[in-house]
């Protein structure tokens, strides 16, 4: 391992994509990945992430001698995940806000020598961006979205005249941050294609998946029996893009097709009222990470409606859960039907008849549960992810040490 340097200087600033704080266990997808990217890539680097603060302002936190959080005079979200579309319209409008401020803090950062910058939203980091253009500070574009780039939705989908405005409003600054970027990161192969379909250069984009880690999400006390009742898990917001649709009709109909299931319901969302009163799940809400585990070693299965694994799909595997997710998009060549996971159809027959075939099987559960975990291990740890950061940030951050070591 590369001995960095304890300096003044920031080699690599991560920038918080929107409101929420970073470091802490209520954190959503892109604060905790930014996070665990960088813990790794203080191992090379001279890393810093630009994120709100809650409770109390505190300037600078140290997390170790090559990691701090630099945090702007803005607030952090009390209620997230977002329980209303009010909140999440909010949200749009408090982001810009938070962005200027950003802005300010990179031109403070550039005196420390600051040499490259990671962004994911390119509406409200394009100040950044533009400020990085002319310092010339380098810039990787992180993508973890499906948006604007393919359609995320596995069912047919009712477009408004106000999406179709929202996604061209999203591809334009996406095509603009990726043509300003030196370099692009996507969380899936299935963005990469679809950024070049929309004439992306291809040379500037690498494939780098969402990490887990292995040591808080891990198999643990997992249920074996199904005599009595079956405990299925969904995890994620209560929205549309989630595929909340099928999961409601899934539930619904398993009311009298699968007694013997209960449900348990991790997120918050704007639908979430449309699964009140019906008898069968238990709504859990947002819980905090460092607790999702010991939810998790109640469940035998874990339903997910999406075209690609994301950080949810794999945190589930690295805990040993039999996960069905559906027979579409990147899903076919990241999960082996019956060996890592099982595939559907975006129907609630093929699914319903899943839960019910594992619940009366335990072979093929505990084969599954025992194929998930390996395939964690195998490729989404931290180490694993952290490398493929540090590769990328090193072809743009000049430093004789690094190249000699590598």
């Amino acid at each position: 391992m590369i001995k960095v340097s304890v300096s003044n200087e920031i080699d690599v600033c991560i920038i918080s994509p929107g409101l929420l704080e970073t470091g802490t266990t209520r954190g959503g997808g892109c604060e905790v990945t930014d996070y665990n990217v960088a813990l790794q890539l203080s191992k090379y680097f001279n890393v810093s992430i630009i994120s709100t603060y809650t409770n109390k302002y505190e300037g600078t936190i140290r997390v170790n001698e090559h990691f701090t959080i630099e945090q702007v005079h803005f607030p952090a979200l009390r209620n997230y995940p977002f329980k209303s579309k009010f909140e999440i319209a909010s949200n749009h409008f408090l982001t810009f806000l938070y962005s200027f401020l950003v802005a300010i803090k990179i031109l403070k950062l550039h005196k420390k020598n600051l040499k490259v910058i990671v962004v994911h939203n390119p509406q409200t980091a394009i100040l950044s961006i533009l400020l990085a253009k002319i310092t010339k500070i380098k810039i990787i574009y992180a993508e973890g979205n499906l948006l604007p780039w393919i359609d995320p939705y596995i069912l047919p989908t009712k477009t408004t005249l106000l999406s179709k405005i929202f996604h061209f409003y999203n591809l334009y600054f996406g095509l603009l941050a990726c043509s300003l970027a030196d370099k692009i990161r996507t969380q899936s192969q299935s963005i990469k294609e679809g950024m070049i379909r929309h004439g992306v250069n291809s040379n500037k984009i690498e494939v780098i998946a969402a990490g887990v880690e292995t040591d808080l999400f891990f198999p643990s006390g997992a249920l074996e029996s199904c005599e009595r009742t079956v405990m299925v898990g969904f995890i994620g917001r209560l929205t549309e893009i989630k595929g909340v649709n099928l999961l409601l009709e899934i539930v619904k109909k398993s009311v009298k097709e699968l007694p013997n299931v209960r449900f348990l319901i991790f997120g918050e969302g704007p639908y979430k009222h449309n699964f009140m009163g019906l008898p069968n799940i238990e709504h859990l809400g947002a819980v905090p990470r460092n607790e999702l585990n010991r939810y998790l070693s109640k469940l035998h299965i874990v339903l997910f409606f999406q075209k690609e694994l994301g950080r949810a799909e794999i945190e589930a595997m690295s805990s040993g859960k039999v996960i069905i997710a559906c027979k579409m998009g990147e899903m076919t060549e990241m999960i082996k039907h019956l060996e890592s996971g099982i595939l559907c159809e975006p129907n609630s027959r093929e699914y319903i008849k899943a839960i019910k075939d594992l619940s009366v099987d335990s072979s093929l559960r505990r084969k599954i549960s025992k194929k998930a975990r390996q395939t964690v291990l195998a490729s989404f740890t931290w180490d694993i992810i952290g490398t493929r950061w540090m590769s990328l940030c090193a072809e743009l951050i000049e430093k004789k040490e690094f190249s000699k070591s590598i």
